[in-house]
């Protein structure tokens, strides 16, 4: 459904490969926000798939993270829902943050109809912010459009197929 990487890895293990090589002492941080809870259920099973192969995961609210807590992983994600094509609050994460010096980190997004504008947002922001952007990838959300017919046709997501999707993406 999202971006996938050309030998078929997950995030986790291409960061793996590529730039660190040992992966059982990495520590790893999936950041989320997250209304309704597609995308903290997306966000725990990317944590999931990363357990399998690093030293510490951590899933935390964008709430409850500081910048400062940053310097403590090697591998960082960053996930939202899409309101209106748009990436809601976690734009200031990414405005605000100071100069990451090329700390590595993901991308990750729950949708209902109109991821478009998402990635072509945040990806560069990040790169502004510092950061070094080595993967994304969306899913289908359960969404709730005024004026719309219900059920809406993600209603049901993310399901176990997606979080399955999500945990082999960690």
């Amino acid at each position: 459904m999202g971006a996938q990487f050309s030998d078929g890895a997950g995030v986790f293990e291409l960061y793996a490969k590529k730039y660190k090589g040992v992966t059982e002492e990495m520590k790893v941080l999936v950041i989320y926000f997250s209304q309704s809870g597609n995308t903290r259920k997306v966000a725990h099973s990317i944590a999931e798939g990363a357990r399998e192969a690093a030293e510490q995961v951590d899933v935390k609210s964008i709430k409850n993270v500081t910048y400062d807590m940053l310097e403590n992983y090697d591998l960082i994600g960053l996930g939202s829902p899409v309101w209106k094509a748009d990436p809601p609050n976690i734009r200031k994460f990414y405005k605000e943050a100071p100069d990451q010096n090329g700390k590595h980190i993901f991308s990750f997004c729950t949708h209902g109809t109109m991821p478009g504008f998402y990635f072509p947002v945040v990806l560069p922001n990040l790169k502004k912010a510092g950061f070094t952007v080595i993967g994304s990838r969306r899913w289908y959300g359960n969404v709730v459009m005024p004026g719309m017919p219900e059920p809406y046709y993600t209603a049901g997501h993310p399901d176990e197929i997606d979080l399955e999707e999500a945990r082999g993406f960690g």
